[in-house]
């Protein structure tokens, strides 16, 4: 059996639903973007579905879109910077790092940082090898950098 018994009487009878308990923030910059075919902001767009979000998940969502910088703190309209992150595929924080090493000329190591951060870390090591792990990780340290142990190893590719 995958459980006992008192486990299965504790399982509720239908799963939470989705919107319920995923981050709402590429979702509510979408409604942004797309104002004009929704006609409503994303908290009441978000508040008429059959099985809306929290009131409080949607205001964390708005407030991530406006501490990045992607709504107008006034009208809580879009930003040119929101326009854009509205376009990309990724979270709002990776997007505004890519935009923004575009605009500084140093896309390649942000890049890295980006794909980095967007996936589980490639440094994983069985529980017995795992103070072996660190200690290599710890070699591969860029200093002065923020994703240490992925810069380097990605430079010394290209070099």
């Amino acid at each position: 059996h995958l459980f006992s018994r008192a486990q299965f009487e504790l399982l509720r009878p239908h799963a939470v639903p989705e919107i319920q308990r995923s981050p709402l923030t590429e979702l509510c910059l979408f409604v942004l973007a797309n104002a004009e075919q929704f006609g409503r902001s994303p908290e009441h767009f978000l508040a008429a579905l059959p099985d809306p979000p929290a009131e409080r998940a949607v205001a964390t969502a708005m407030d991530t879109l406006l501490d990045v910088g992607a709504l107008t703190e006034d009208t809580r309209r879009l930003t040119p910077l929101g326009a854009h992150l509205a376009r990309l595929p990724v979270d709002v924080h990776v997007g505004k790092a890519l935009i923004f090493g575009c605009l500084l000329r140093c896309l390649e190591p942000v890049l890295t940082a980006a794909a980095a951060i967007s996936y589980k870390s490639p440094f994983v090591a069985p529980f017995e090898k795992r103070e072996e792990a660190r200690a290599a990780t710890r070699r591969l340290a860029v200093p002065a950098s923020a994703h240490p142990p992925l810069l380097r190893p990605t430079h010394d590719c290209r070099a």
